[in-house]
């Protein structure tokens, strides 16, 4: 499950965040999520991987991983470090999602040239893998919680809108996360362009989704505020209506998360029910619900 920043003061946003960890957790999900912008952009906090530390010690079981942290921003072994010992403390619980970037002001914000994303990005990539998995040259590869990864790799996704993307994941041995805003169709080229790469890693669906009315304004405003600062060619896909999934029945809505994870072979599904001007009670009753009436079906369906 995504987890995302609600319009609250600093503070209420941690305490709020947390709140939502722990009842995924006791509703029953896997997992949470965490993606990363910068300069205050509404949904988003600018380190992942400092708020999955928080979430996983107010929590006993769900794993965490930033996805996406935007990897040309930060040098790839400290990445690779942080995420090694966050893996240490927390054993089995951490994944980590990276992504190339896409909106100017990170960037400037982190002094890094905007043009230089892609290749800062290939250049990381294969060292991250490579490190995660406990393989890092020297002197990187001196640090006991990388070593430790050659027992206990901590998995790595690339979260991509291309098909580019999905074979440069595959080539290092990542896995890709599916874009929530694009339309089923492209996730499923994208998920066979991978496999068609030689990818062997997890591949992620992520999917908007809601049990009863669903917030149809607050899900526009959510693809116009990404559609502001990502490329133009990715527009058009995002006024696909089935990159957002509503029933208000909850084996209904468990058949259509079923069905989509079923036509991209997907191996996780991550769902996102925080969307621009949404109340936290709103949240936490979909958490709640998902949890009670969706997860147990959709289990059983996805088998």
């Amino acid at each position: 499950m995504l987890l995302s920043p609600h319009d609250l003061p600093p503070v209420a946003v941690v305490d709020e965040m947390l709140i939502d960890a722990r009842l995924a957790e006791d509703a029953g999900f896997d997992g949470v999520l965490l993606s990363e912008h910068h300069g205050g952009l509404a949904g988003y906090l600018p380190n992942p991987l400092q708020f999955v530390g928080w979430a996983l010690g107010a929590t006993a079981r769900v794993w965490g991983a930033p996805c996406p942290l935007l990897l040309p921003l930060r040098p790839s072994g400290l990445v690779a470090e942080e995420t090694a010992w966050l893996a240490a403390r927390f054993p089995g619980r951490v994944g980590l999602g990276v992504a190339v970037g896409a909106a100017p002001a990170d960037f400037e914000v982190a002094g890094v040239p905007f043009e230089e994303r892609s290749s800062r990005y290939r250049a990381a990539l294969g060292e991250l893998v490579g490190a995660l998995r406990g393989h890092a040259a020297a002197p990187l590869g001196g640090d006991p919680a990388l070593q430790r990864c050659r027992e206990h790799p901590v998995p790595v996704v690339c979260a991509t809108t291309t098909k580019f993307g999905v074979r440069v994941a595959a080539a290092v041995g990542a896995g890709v996360m599916l874009d929530g805003l694009s339309p089923l169709a492209w996730s499923i080229e994208l998920a066979a362009a991978y496999r068609e790469a030689g990818g062997l890693g997890p591949v992620v669906l992520s999917r908007r989704a809601w049990l009863g009315d669903a917030p149809v304004s607050a899900a526009a405003d959510d693809a116009q505020r990404y559609a502001a600062f990502t490329p133009a060619n990715d527009h058009e896909r995002m006024v696909a209506g089935d990159s957002m999934l509503t029933d208000h029945d909850a084996a209904e809505l468990a058949g259509l998360l079923a069905a989509a994870l079923d036509a991209t072979s997907a191996d996780c599904l991550s769902l996102r029910f925080n969307l621009p001007g949404t109340a936290p009670s709103a949240v936490r009753e979909q958490i709640a619900r998902f949890g009670a009436e969706v997860l147990p079906l959709l289990r059983v369906a996805a088998t």
